[in-house]
């Protein structure tokens, strides 16, 4: 049975993975984004989970430019998170 949070985690990727920028996914752009899939989620719940899928070994996703700007944080997929969502069927 997943979770409310592996839920979330698993569209973001999702979404991400879609959206193969390297500039980056806001998180009012993925808030959005998760309302087509149907979950809603804050802001705040939305970076709490990129900071969690950022942090894990080997990362699923990472910050883009962090030491510009922190107030318009953005996040991309990287490859190992891409591997994920191919492995998982995502």
């Amino acid at each position: 049975m997943n979770t409310t949070k592996e839920i979330l985690h698993a569209a973001l990727l999702k979404i991400m993975d879609a959206n193969r920028t390297r500039f980056g996914l806001q998180a009012a752009t993925l808030m959005l984004q998760l309302r087509g899939e149907a979950i809603v989620a804050s802001q705040d719940e939305i970076i709490q989970a990129l900071d969690y899928l950022g942090s894990r070994i080997p990362p699923l996703v990472e910050e883009t430019r962090p030491e510009i700007n922190r107030e318009n944080r953005a996040w991309r997929i990287t490859a190992e998170g891409i591997r994920y969502v191919d492995q998982h069927g995502l």
